[in-house]
């Protein structure tokens, strides 16, 4: 029979596969891999999102940040476009939009060049766009929120060197500050609060939609969206691999091996089911506070003792939920039920008594393979 090994005989395992913690949150992965001049583009993100090549933009291995191609777009009408999806609907949470861009000329006097927009100008619509523009000979890298004919934010920085090099660049936004990043140099913050984000957007690489169409010149490289996570809240270096498509096993499971003498990483990952996937512990009474929580994006307070946990992202499949909540009287029936839950967020109410209640913890645990 094993003998179990005493304390001091336990070595804490570190992973081996190195990984990306915020794979599970990253929304798009463009490698921008493959054979020269291919219009198959490829999303190496969990949710294998379909990317139309519109006009000729293509893989090219005439230049490359890594992997030996990216994407080549012409300036004349190439594009890349991504029809609505639920993960790319960025609403009010975190976000960080990033990629390594290489320009073949400059944009003239007044002319934005989009590196990723969604939604457009025609009609007043909401967008969102980062963008490379010339002001009477100064660039800039920039990105804008306009939401009913009015710009919630714009924020950017000078940029110079352009031409002919490879540059990292960067919108973060915190829930709260959105800044730009220029080779891991955050501009200074622009504040404001809101839930202004378009809601069902057309997403497009490449392409600045307005009135009037611009097209980007050059090279775009290892393109990525995380959502519901700021990435960089100060200065930076730019990564000098290419972006990771998995967790690594940095979040498996640690098991008791199989002859007792010690601990193993487990072939189990992030996706054994027996692990949490999302949590949340808030305050139910008046105005809806969280005081910590992972995977989750806000609360909405749906009346008395009512709440919907909104994830920072949609799972594949329905996921499980256990509630719970504290008891301040001695001898009171209390308990949390779930009223309704789909991949996106669970609806739950808080009982005492039988009656519907607010409460003053309130906690969630969410489960999904």
């Amino acid at each position: 029979m094993a003998t179990k090994p005493f304390l001091s005989q336990i070595a804490v395992p570190v992973g081996t596969t190195t990984g990306d913690v915020y794979y599970p949150q990253t929304s798009l992965l463009m490698h921008f891999n493959g054979t020269n001049g291919s219009t198959t583009m490829t999303d190496n993100s969990k949710n294998n999102i379909t990317v139309t090549a519109t006009n000729g933009a293509a893989i090219s291995t005439a230049q490359s940040k890594f992997g030996g191609t990216s994407l080549l777009l012409d300036g004349t009408n190439d594009y890349l476009s991504i029809a609505d999806t639920e993960s790319l609907r960025l609403g009010s949470v975190a976000y960080t939009i990033e990629a390594w861009i290489y320009l073949n000329s400059l944009p003239s006097n007044g002319v934005a060049w989009s590196i990723f927009q969604q939604n457009q100008h025609i009609g007043g619509g909401n967008f969102l766009e980062f963008v490379v523009w010339n002001n009477s000979g100064t660039y800039y890298l920039e990105a804008n929120l306009y939401n009913s004919s009015v710009y919630k934010y714009t924020v950017n920085k000078t940029v110079t060197n352009l031409l002919n090099v490879w540059h990292h660049v960067a919108l973060i936004w915190t829930g709260t500050t959105a800044y730009v990043s220029f080779d891991g140099v955050l501009s200074a913050g622009v504040s404001y609060s809101g839930n202004d984000a378009p809601s069902t957007p057309t997403s497009y690489i490449g392409l600045y939609y307005a009135s009037t169409s611009y097209y980007f010149n050059g090279y775009i490289d290892e393109l990525r969206i995380t959502k519901g996570i700021a990435r960089y809240t100060s200065n930076f270096t730019p990564s000098t691999t290419q972006f990771l498509d998995s967790t690594g096993d940095a979040n498996s499971n640690v098991v008791v091996n199989s002859t007792a003498t010690g601990f193993a990483i487990g072939t189990g990952g992030i996706n054994g089911a027996q692990l949490a996937k999302a949590w949340v512990n808030f305050d139910g009474i008046g105005t809806v506070s969280i005081r910590d929580s992972y995977s989750v994006s806000s609360i909405t307070d749906l009346g008395t003792g009512t709440y919907d946990v909104n994830f920072s992202s949609t799972f594949s499949t329905i996921p499980t939920v256990v509630a719970s909540t504290s008891n301040t009287t001695v001898n009171t029936n209390y308990g949390v039920n779930v009223n309704s839950h789909t991949t996106s967020k669970v609806q739950i109410f808080c009982t005492e008594n039988g009656v519907t209640t607010d409460k003053g913890v309130v906690s969630v645990i969410v489960f999904r393979n």
